[in-house]
């Protein structure tokens, strides 16, 4: 997540078994953003969540991430995926 040339990688972390989410923001988008954001985008999953509607959440907490993404780092033409996007499961 931190290798990213703007720093504006973006994590989102559910541990289903211990019941815990993190959305952590790289230090480019963290700084744009700051602390409160993050927290209001977890308060909002775990709001979801608790409704039984986990995938709306984490469908919403993708849309705001990338609203906030492309306003702060909008895409250029010579863009590159720096990341791999693939779930992890462990």
């Amino acid at each position: 997540m931190q290798k990213t040339k703007e720093q504006n990688g973006i994590l989102i972390y559910i541990a289903t078994e211990s019941h815990k989410i993190a959305v952590i923001g790289d230090a480019g988008i963290h700084k744009k953003l700051g602390k409160e954001y993050w927290d209001k985008i977890v308060q909002s999953m775990v709001s979801k969540f608790k409704e039984g509607h986990q995938a709306q959440g984490l469908a919403d907490a993708i849309i705001d991430c990338g609203m906030q993404l492309k306003q702060y780092f909008p895409y250029t033409s010579d863009d590159k995926n720096e990341l791999n996007d693939s779930i992890s499961f462990k």
